[in-house]
């Protein structure tokens, strides 16, 4: 091997930082209030403030915006494939699409999409990208992947790739979130929400949460969390413990 392609493999692995993933006990928490909602295998949602409803995203590569109460308002004419992850930030909704590695750049009010971004992931093809959210404060998106293993990348505001991050604290992450400094981490297979510092991503705390498929967390302006499973196609209201 030449010196230059080591150097260039030294770094690549340099990027990915290893995180501690430290183990820590989760406080079990029950929903006050659970219902039904109109939208078929949901995925994960964001809150609308401007008409004050979710935009939810299906696995069936569908873009719904819905009531509070999960009541279908509008669907986006989007012909996509399994869309799995979705966020808000500056007045444009961000879609993740797993299989094609894209983020789906649409504004809400036309449902139109005005920029596909394709990011380059070589996982397996439903093992990609299954979350994103968007630290403000830093001014940088991050994508992650599901498991084996998980990896957080971190992008400017172009989507420019800045860092490469392994995460060990779960078995899987399958929604994230920015709320009030925190960012908040969803996992399936573990059914727990993770308080998460986003400067380097240590786990603060955690909450086990007795949801069976929890694939779409957001954390409301009341600081409330709203947790969507997919397989029960429900939403579940659980008080913020902090």
């Amino acid at each position: 091997m030449n010196g230059k392609k080591f150097l260039s493999i030294a770094i690549a692995w340099i990027a990915i930082l290893i995180c501690t993933g430290q183990k820590i006990n989760a406080v079990k928490i029950k929903p006050f209030l659970s219902h039904y909602i109109e939208v078929s295998e949901p995925s994960d949602l964001v809150y609308y403030p401007e008409n004050n409803s979710f935009f939810i995203v299906s696995d069936n590569g569908e873009l719904y915006e819905t009531s509070l109460n999960g009541k279908i308002l509008r669907k986006a004419p989007i012909d996509g494939v399994d869309f799995e992850a979705i966020t808000l930030v500056d007045n444009y909704l961000y879609v993740v699409e797993e299989r094609h590695r894209n983020v789906l750049k649409i504004d809400p009010k036309s449902l139109e999409v005005v920029q596909t971004i394709y990011i380059p992931y070589a996982g397996g093809r439903n093992k990609s990208f299954e979350s994103i959210a968007y630290i403000p404060d830093m001014e940088k998106f991050i994508l992650i992947t599901e498991k084996d293993p998980i990896i957080i990348m971190e992008f400017d505001q172009n989507f420019n790739k800045i860092n490469m991050t392994r995460f060990t604290g779960a078995r899987d992450i399958s929604s994230a979130t920015y709320h009030l400094g925190y960012l908040y981490f969803l996992s399936d297979e573990d059914r727990t929400i993770f308080k998460i510092k986003p400067t380097n991503y240590d786990i603060l705390k955690a909450w086990k949460i007795p949801v069976i498929n929890p694939e779409g967390i957001v954390v409301m302006p009341d600081h409330t969390f709203r947790i969507l499973s997919d397989d029960r196609e429900k939403m579940y209201y659980f008080k913020n413990p902090d």
